[in-house]
C-alpha cells in the first residue's frame, strides 16, 4: 500500500492507493478512524470497566488476578491503545481522551508501561517463533507477575433492590445514560449480582409476556454451535431489532453490517455486559470444563466456542 501524497509524515494525507483483491487498482480516502465513535467506545469501555473494578474490590485475594484478567484487561488494553492513535498517524488524529466526561472516573490496574509491552509480546508469534497459545500463555503470565493485588482492597457497600433496579431502569431508557460515581458504588455490594439478574429477568418477561431464561439461552446456544455469535444479539428481547432476522434476505451484506452496528449502540453496555456474563455462568455451568470465549471480528464481539451440534470438540 502506497500514499499518493507524498508530505505524509509532515502533510494530510489525502488518498491511499492499492490494490484489492480483484486486481484492481484503488483509490481510498484516508479516513480510517471517526474521533467521535472512538471517544464513544472508550467512554463505554471506562463505564464497563469502573463497574467491573468494583466488584474486583471486594473479590477474596485468590480469585483477584482471574477477574482483572478475564473481565478488566480487555477494555484497559483498548484504551491504552487509542492513546497512541494520533503519534502513530503522525498527528493526523488529534485525540484527547481526558476531555472524555468520565475519563476521571477510571482507574486502570496495569501502569502505562505494562499495557504497552503486552502490545510488543505478540512479535515472536508473528514472525513464527512461538505459538499464538504460547503467547497468550505468556502474556497471561506477565501480567500476573505485575498485578499489584495489595493496593486493591476497598470494603464492601450494601446495595437494594429499588437502587438497582433505578440504575438500570435508567440504562434501559438512555443507551448513553452515565451513572453517577454513586450509582457504579453499587457494583462493591455482594447483592449485586442476584440484584442485577432479577431486574434483568423481569424487564426480559415483559409486560404480560412469559420468558423462560433458560429457554432463551438454550436457542442462543444452538446458533453459536460451529458458528459464532455477535454478543449484541443475546439483547434482542429489549431491542429486537438486534436480532438478525429481522433484516430482509436480499439485503446487501455491507448494509446489513452497518445497520446492526448502529443498532448495537442502542443498548446500554451494563446492560449488555449483565446479558454477556449470565450467558456465560450459564453455559459453564452446562458444560462443566468446557469454556465459552469471546473475540473479536471486524471490529466487533462474539462469542465463540468449541462445541459443534454433534456434541463433539473441535
Amino acid at each position: 500500500m502506497k500514499n499518493t501524497n507524498k508530505s505524509m509524515i509532515v502533510g494530510n494525507p489525502d488518498n491511499f492507493h492499492y490494490t484489492s483483491h480483484t486486481g484492481k487498482s484503488e483509490y481510498v480516502p484516508f479516513d480510517l478512524f471517526n474521533l467521535d465513535k472512538i471517544r464513544y467506545e472508550v467512554s463505554a469501555h471506562i463505564t464497563k470497566h469502573i463497574s467491573r473494578r468494583k466488584a474486583l474490590d471486594i473479590l477474596p485475594d485468590e480469585d483477584k488476578f482471574d477477574h482483572y484478567y478475564n473481565k478488566l484487561f480487555d477494555s484497559e488494553k483498548m484504551i491504552h491503545n487509542w492513546f497512541g492513535l494520533n503519534d502513530a498517524f503522525f498527528g493526523q488524529y488529534p485525540l484527547e481522551l481526558t476531555e472524555i466526561p468520565n475519563w476521571k472516573e477510571y482507574q486502570p490496574i496495569m501502569s502505562n508501561d505494562v499495557l504497552h509491552h503486552t502490545n510488543t509480546m505478540i512479535y515472536p508469534y508473528d514472525e513464527g517463533k512461538i505459538t499464538f497459545r504460547q503467547f497468550v500463555e505468556n502474556q497471561k503470565e506477565y501480567l500476573l507477575e505485575n498485578f499489584p493485588i495489595d493496593s486493591i482492597n476497598q470494603k464492601e457497600i450494601k446495595s437494594s433492590q429499588d437502587e438497582v433496579d433505578k440504575l438500570f431502569d435508567k440504562c434501559l431508557t438512555n443507551f448513553k445514560y452515565s451513572p453517577s460515581p454513586q450509582e457504579l458504588d453499587l457494583f462493591k455490594s455482594a447483592n449485586m449480582p442476584i440484584q442485577s439478574t432479577r431486574w434483568l429477568t423481569r424487564k426480559m418477561k415483559g409486560a404480560n409476556r412469559k420468558f423462560d431464561l433458560d429457554e432463551y439461552f438454550n436457542r442462543f446456544e444452538i446458533t453459536l454451535q460451529n458458528n459464532p455469535q455477535p454478543i449484541y444479539k443475546l439483547c434482542s428481547p429489549f431491542n429486537h431489532s438486534l436480532s438478525h432476522n429481522n433484516f430482509n434476505a436480499d439485503t446487501d451484506t455491507d448494509e446489513m453490517n452497518q445497520r446492526v452496528k448502529n443498532l448495537e449502540h442502542r443498548i446500554h453496555i451494563l446492560i449488555q455486559d449483565k446479558i454477556e456474563n449470565m450467558f456465560k455462568d450459564w453455559f459453564r455451568k452446562k458444560y462443566v470444563g468446557d469454556e465459552i470465549q469471546v473475540i473479536k471480528i471486524d471490529k466487533e464481539l462474539y462469542f465463540h466456542t468449541s462445541r459443534t451440534r454433534t456434541g463433539f470438540k473441535v
